[in-house]
C-alpha cells in the first residue's frame, strides 16, 4: 500500500472514530433524559455496616457472611471481594430505560476487571433475569448476550445434559452471545465510560474515545429494568454514575 492509500485509510479510521465520540454527546443533549445520578459524595450510617444508601442493593450478606465487600471511600465506592464469598460481588439499582446511555467514572485493579450489567428481574427467560453484560479487563472489551445465552434457561438445561446431541445445541443456542474485543485499559487510573444501548447494538467508549460495539440480539431486550457493578477479582472503583433514557413517547 502506498503513503496515499495508507493516508487516506487512517483518516476514515480517525474521522468515523471522531464521529461517533461526537455523537453520543449530541444524543444525550437531543434525546437523553436522566433516569438515575449517583455521586456517592457521602458516608455510611454505621461506619462497620455495609450501607451504600440512596437505595442500593448488594448481594454481600448472601455470599461473604456480612464481609464488607461495597464501601463508600473518599466520596466514591470501593467494591471488593472477599475470600469468603462465594460468588462475585454486585452492586445494583433500579434505573430502568429501552435504549440509552450508562455513564461512569471507573478504577480497575487486575485483570478480572469491573462489569457493567443490566438485568430484568421480572423477564422469567433467563436466570435471575440477566439480560446483558459490558464487562472492562485491562486487555479487553468484553461483550455477553446473557438472555440468549449463558443464562437462557434453555442453555442452561442442555448444559447439564450428559448427551451429546444437547451438548450441540448448546453450542449453536450460544454462538455469537460472547465477543471480546482487544483493548487495553490502565490499571490503577481513573477512566470515564459511555455505554450506548442501541436497539440490539451495545457501543463502548473509554475516555470519550470509541473503543468497541458488538450486536446480538438479546440486548434488544425491551425493558433494561436495573443496572449493577459487578467484581469477580480483587477489587474496582467506581463514581459518579449515570443512567439516562433515550427513547422518546
Amino acid at each position: 500500500m502506498n503513503f496515499k492509500l495508507q493516508l487516506l485509510a487512517f483518516l476514515i479510521v480517525h474521522l468515523s472514530v471522531n464521529a461517533q465520540d461526537i455523537a453520543v454527546d449530541k444524543l444525550l443533549k437531543e434525546k437523553g433524559t436522566l433516569v438515575f445520578y449517583d455521586d456517592f459524595n457521602r458516608t455510611e450510617a454505621l461506619p462497620n455496616k455495609e450501607d451504600l444508601g440512596n437505595d442500593w442493593v448488594t448481594n454481600t450478606k448472601r455470599i461473604s457472611e456480612d464481609i464488607i465487600q461495597c464501601d463508600l471511600i473518599d466520596n466514591t465506592v470501593v467494591i471488593s471481594m472477599s475470600d469468603k464469598a462465594k460468588h462475585g460481588v454486585s452492586m445494583r439499582h433500579e434505573a430502568p430505560f429501552k435504549n440509552g446511555v450508562i455513564q461512569s467514572k471507573f478504577r480497575i485493579f487486575d485483570k478480572k476487571g469491573l462489569g457493567f450489567n443490566i438485568i430484568d428481574r421480572n423477564y422469567e427467560g433467563s436466570s435471575f433475569g440477566h439480560i446483558c453484560q459490558v464487562k472492562i479487563t485491562p486487555s479487553g472489551i468484553h461483550f455477553r448476550d446473557g438472555k440468549m445465552g449463558q443464562f437462557n434457561w434453555e442453555a442452561m438445561r442442555l448444559k447439564k445434559s450428559k448427551d451429546p446431541k444437547d451438548k450441540a445445541k448448546m453450542k449453536t443456542l450460544l454462538k455469537g452471545t460472547k465477543h471480546v474485543t482487544k483493548y487495553e485499559t490502565s490499571i490503577n487510573e481513573w477512566h470515564n465510560i459511555s455505554i450506548l444501548y442501541l436497539d440490539e447494538t451495545i457501543k463502548v467508549f473509554i475516555d470519550d474515545r470509541f473503543a468497541a460495539e458488538y450486536t446480538s440480539k438479546g440486548f434488544a431486550h425491551p425493558t433494561k429494568q436495573t443496572f449493577a457493578f459487578s467484581v469477580w477479582g480483587k477489587k474496582a472503583q467506581v463514581d459518579d454514575l449515570k443512567v439516562w433514557s433515550i427513547d422518546k413517547n
